[in-house]
């Protein structure tokens, strides 16, 4: 049988689920409908959804039609909860959009429209409550074909009567815009299925039925265009396996659940999916589900044994599958009672985020408060059901702020250039203001004779990888395109994380040099109110900076269309229902950003340095004479290594050193490599400096005898600390490591590095791997910090112990760890000890002398 994904969409109150259990009813899944006032409908069975009358969760039901054997994903229509919505559009075949026929088209109706077009999904449109006075059916067809030309009536509704229309091979024709096509309508009187199912799957043709699904009038006609007029798209059954995650939950006994679309090929239980096994397959009708031990292409799923895919996942050949949904506009902070730990909290809700992505859960460390982006009343009043239901604990949630965005004023070239000693990379990138909406894209075009293409890709990765701030409000950038256009890397000092630093100054050092652009959220909004009152409205919407279309007056009701910002009009509907006296009705959906209409109000109330924002830096750093030292962004075109042809086209002038006027910034390769072997280190500094033999794999994980080596006086300095003894010790590091071990072990291994880059000391982090079967052990260099992994058997006590007892007559060692067994036994060898604690302020004390040296404040 031809297997096809079904997604029905609409705007709230359209009728949406009513319909749903119409067709389970009508293809005899049901054996009776439920009623959304009931109570007791078969898709909406969460006791959230059945006390509200509002679905908010996406479910999933099959049925049978004729040769279709279709999955039908139920979604929620009400705005709160569209990235719910959007999240299964990921993985639909075709779409049923319903219509009011009471309302038309409604403000959400246009964005799921828009959403359906960006998804490229086949769409059959149903129009609901046909049955209702009034409702006339060329008039709300007219109002369709605003949306499209291919809004064409296949059915016809004439008192409770469904027929088809007799027009609707006529306009097929004539919108298909082919003579052959014409000509063959004109000679037969009939439009061939297969055109039909052509131009249905190419967006072309949108087939309206009209219909009540109260009354379950129209379905039959609906279920009969679906089995004719749709197309197999799983014919092909012997291709490799490829699937999509939409969606992650968890069931009443804790298990993990994955929501899978396959795709392509077959899946069955005990597959392995990277490193993990599917161990079961559950195929869900409602709130009951089967389980298989084998699903192929077309089919809806759901599996355990998947700890770590997320939502938006692909599997198998659809690796590459960017999620990218509507995002919350409002950003809230969290409250509990005082017995409540806000930062044990943050853990535990970060699970909740696997099943709603759009939450965007974050922790404020100057405040110690957990921040969450909502998008509105009603997703704060399920949020903390399910909070409490979860936890066993009430949040409260304060009033709210906008979620601002930042964009490029104007196009620039940003240079970045890391350069402490025994590290280099320098990048230039082209950075042009984007379409709006478009986020941030990447494209690479600097010469692979220039800059060899494994960093060129890793530099792309590093502007995908963050979410980049601008620099007035520090808010998300977006609808910035980015082009790698230069760049340089040394043959032995570049690594990794020297391109990462050098990326995102360069992104800064543009931004301060182009400046910023300031984005709010708009709403589209319809607002019907008595006629009048259509000056009222039409003042206080002016009043808000709303763009409005002409009025609409139909007898004593009069509507307004436009768009606004969420900042003024987000309580708006508060004010209608009181001065209409609850006639008014105010329907939003997200927009989109658009530029700010009170920038300068919002930069008063908001005040960032982005000077000041050590975490994304806007200087870059460059060595001379041994040492490396600080420039600020208005001065880094006049010491980079490389030079931009656009770059050389303009008066160099403009950037003028201001420091260090000696110095000679066409260094060139060899110098820069002289520069981090210490061949030109100051002259006056009456020290020998001496490179460090590291240990090798063997020596390492050896107890073989200290070698007999010469000392060597002055032993370099080498810094030895005991990994997860640090990790638990320093608050944030293991607030961290509760929810994600490999996130502060990472964090870590960065702080650590600069730590490194301002003393200079070489450090190793030891970590243990003693419990892990099978583990020989690792060692590997990670931002230039020594990292190792113990092998099985083998504590980091014991190795701290043997490395220090071996290696303690060349190098002056300081082990960082609190285990008072280790710190006595390392002390007895000749070595320096500084607890965990101690080591934090030190790295503080260290951070804080580097920003008095180069004034980062």
């Amino acid at each position: 049988m031809k297997k096809l994904v079904l997604g029905i969409l609409a705007h709230v109150d359209a009728g949406k689920t009513t319909l749903s259990e119409g067709i389970l009813y009508t293809s005899g899944r049901l054996e009776k409908p439920g009623r959304v006032d009931s109570g007791d409908s078969y898709l909406d069975y969460d006791a959230i959804e059945r006390a509200r009358g509002i679905t908010v969760f996406s479910k999933q039901a099959q049925f049978t039609v004729g040769e279709t054997e279709a999955t039908l994903l139920d979604t929620p229509g009400h705005v709160d909860f569209a990235a719910e919505m959007e999240r299964t559009l990921q993985v639909l075949d075709y779409a049923i959009l319903v219509i009011s026929g009471s309302d038309g088209v409604q403000g959400h109706t246009k964005t799921l429209w828009r959403l359906l077009k960006q998804y490229n999904i086949p769409t059959f449109l149903f129009i609901n409550k046909m049955d209702q006075p009034d409702n006339d059916k060329d008039a709300i067809l007219k109002e369709l074909q605003t949306l499209s030309d291919g809004c064409i009536a296949f059915t016809d509704y004439q008192d409770g009567i469904v027929k088809p229309d007799e027009n609707y091979p006529e306009n097929i024709a004539m919108l298909s815009g082919s003579e052959a096509v014409l000509e063959q309508y004109m000679e037969t009187n009939q439009i061939s299925d297969t055109l039909i199912r052509d131009m249905i799957m190419e967006r072309k043709l949108f087939p309206c039925y009209f219909g009540s699904a109260l009354k379950m009038q129209g379905i039959d006609a609906l279920l009969n265009g679906i089995d004719r007029y749709t197309t197999d798209l799983y014919n092909d059954r012997n291709k490799t396996l490829g699937a999509r995650v939409y969606k992650i939950t968890r069931d009443d006994k804790g298990n993990r659940l994955a929501h899978i679309k396959i795709m392509q090929g077959s899946l069955s239980v005990r597959d392995a999916i990277g490193e993990e096994k599917v161990t079961q397959i559950r195929i869900y009708n409602g709130e009951n589900y089967t389980t298989s031990n084998f699903v192929n292409a077309g089919s809806i799923c759901t599996v355990t044994g998947l700890e770590t895919v997320k939502a938006g996942d692909g599997i198998g050949d659809y690796a590459d599958n960017p999620m990218t949904c509507i995002e919350p506009v409002l950003t809230y902070t969290l409250a509990f009672e005082e017995t409540v730990s806000p930062r044990l909290m943050f853990a535990k809700l970060k699970e909740l985020e696997e099943e709603f992505p759009e939450l965007h859960l974050s922790w404020s460390e100057d405040t110690e408060t957990i921040q969450v982006m909502l998008m509105g009343e009603v997703q704060i009043e399920i949020l903390t059901q399910v909070i409490r239901e979860r936890f066993g604990i009430i949040p409260s949630f304060d009033t709210g702020r906008i979620v601002y965005k930042e964009t490029i004023a104007k196009s620039v070239i940003g240079v970045g250039h890391f350069e402490p000693l025994r590290h280099y990379a320098e990048v230039h990138i082209l950075m042009e203001p984007g379409e709006v909406g478009s986020g941030i894209d990447v494209t690479l075009a600097c010469s692979e004779d220039v800059l060899s293409k494994n960093w060129q890709r890793l530099i792309k990765t590093h502007l995908l990888e963050k979410t980049h701030v601008g620099v007035k409000l520090g808010a998300p950038l977006t609808d910035v395109h980015f082009t790698v256009i230069n760049g340089r890397a040394h043959t032995k000092h570049t690594e990794g994380g020297d391109f990462r630093q050098a990326t995102y100054r360069a992104v800064r050092q543009g931004l301060m040099e182009a400046g910023t652009v300031i984005l709010e959220p708009e709403y589209d909004f319809t607002l019907e109110i008595p006629a009048s009152m259509l000056g009222r409205a039409m003042t206080d919407l002016e009043a808000m900076h709303a763009v409005m279309d002409a009025p609409e007056q139909y007898g004593e009701k009069a509507i307004l269309h436009g768009h606004g910002p969420v900042a003024t009009m987000r309580d708006y509907q508060i004010h209608v229902r009181a001065y209409t006296k609850g006639m008014g009705n105010l329907q939003v959906s997200f927009r989109g950003y658009a530029p700010c209409h009170n920038e300068e109000e919002v930069l008063r109330q908001t005040f960032y340095n982005p000077e000041a924002d050590l975490k994304n830096p806007t200087s870059s750093v460059f060595c001379a004479h041994g040492s490396g030292f600080v420039v600020p962004w208005d001065q880094v075109k006049a010491y980079m290594h490389v030079q931009d042809e656009k770059e050389a086209e303009k008066d160099n002038g403009m950037y003028v050193v201001k420091s260090r006027e000696t110095f000679d910034y066409s260094i060139g390769l060899d110098e820069i490599d002289a520069i981090l072997a210490g061949t030109t280190a100051n002259q006056n500094a009456k020290k020998q400096v001496y490179k460090k033999k590291f240990a090798t794999h063997a020596d390492t994980y050896t107890n073989a005898k200290p070698s007999q080596t010469r000392q060597l006086q002055p032993r370099e300095k080498h810094l030895l600390v005991d990994g997860y003894n640090v990790i638990f010790a320093w608050e944030d590091l293991h607030a961290l490591a509760d929810t994600d071990m490999n996130a502060a072990k990472d964090k870590l291994i960065s702080l650590l590095s600069n730590y490194q880059g301002i003393t200079g000391e070489n450090i190793t982090v030891v970590f243990d791997g003693y419990k892990a079967k099978g583990n020989h052990g690792s060692a590997l260099t990670q931002e230039g910090i020594e990292v190792i992994h113990t092998r099985e058997n083998q504590t980091a006590d014991q190795f701290i112990e043997a490395y220090t007892h071996e290696h303690v007559a060349n190098y002056d060692i300081t082990v960082v760890t609190s285990d008072g067994l280790i710190q006595t036994i390392t002390r007895g060898n000749g070595c320096h000890i500084v607890s965990s604690r101690e080591f934090y302020t030190k790295m503080e004390e260290a951070a804080e002398q580097l920003r008095e040296m180069y004034g980062l404040y």
